[in-house]
């Protein structure tokens, strides 16, 4: 799915904003908390059930604030970490081995949001949505099983190193990622008169960012709750 209508219709929206508002005021902000983050798989039919399961990360975003009396165009730049634990099929030797463990995606990431306050001074409580565009800076998969044996110690270490080696973002076709991402944005929080926020954000991935065609998987998504604490500098 393409991100140009997506961002298309909030520049639409931001416009129609800009020329309504009589008095605008920008502000700036920071915030920054953990993501429980988790990637949806679907798997080729001829597969076994693989395991996936949600994990802990974390992400942070410096933004810019227009305000339009009661509505807010948010955007901004964040960096952020995605992923799940999960299963991951690598060659070694010629040979298909099953992994599992925590995969830790990077990503540089632009949302764009429309918000609304629920009064007109922007404190209190808001609510919005918008998009997203993301590049996948590296990769971190680190192993606990191989197919079904646990890891420790060296060998656990010697296979961090490999897979390190084997699983990145690119466009060739040994490359298990793509790099580019886009999605939609969902928020809402709460705003105090002393300049600090309470932010839920859930980002839904729209892009299958598999690449690779020796995978179990026909395609995978990033899904995103981040949970965050922030200040706005006025």
């Amino acid at each position: 799915m393409s991100l140009k209508p997506i961002l298309a219709l909030l520049l639409l929206i931001s416009l129609n904003l800009r020329l309504a508002a009589q008095e605008k005021t920008i502000s700036f902000g920071v915030k920054a908390g953990p993501n429980v983050t988790w990637l949806s798989r679907e798997m080729r039919m001829d597969y076994r059930k693989l395991s996936n399961k949600a994990m802990l990360a974390a992400g942070a975003t410096v933004y810019t604030n227009i305000n339009f009396n009661k509505f807010t165009l948010q955007p901004g730049i964040a960096y952020i970490i995605k992923g799940g634990k999960t299963t991951q099929t690598l060659v070694n030797d010629d040979i298909l081995e099953d992994a599992y463990g925590r995969m830790n995606l990077h990503y540089l990431q632009v949302p764009v949001n429309i918000i609304y306050h629920f009064n007109s001074n922007t404190h209190s409580w808001f609510a919005g949505a918008g998009a997203y565009a993301a590049r996948g800076i590296k990769v971190n998969f680190s192993p606990s099983t191989v197919e079904g044996y646990p890891l420790y110690g060296t060998q656990k270490q010697n296979l961090e190193s490999y897979y390190k080696r084997m699983i990145k973002f690119g466009s060739q076709s040994s490359d298990t990622f793509k790099a580019f991402d886009c999605g939609i944005n969902f928020l809402s929080g709460r705003r105090f008169k002393n300049g600090l926020t309470f932010n839920v954000e859930y980002h839904l991935g729209l892009n299958n960012i598999e690449n690779t065609s020796y995978s179990p998987y026909n395609n995978t998504r990033n899904r995103t709750l981040n949970v965050s604490l922030g200040y706005e500098f006025r």
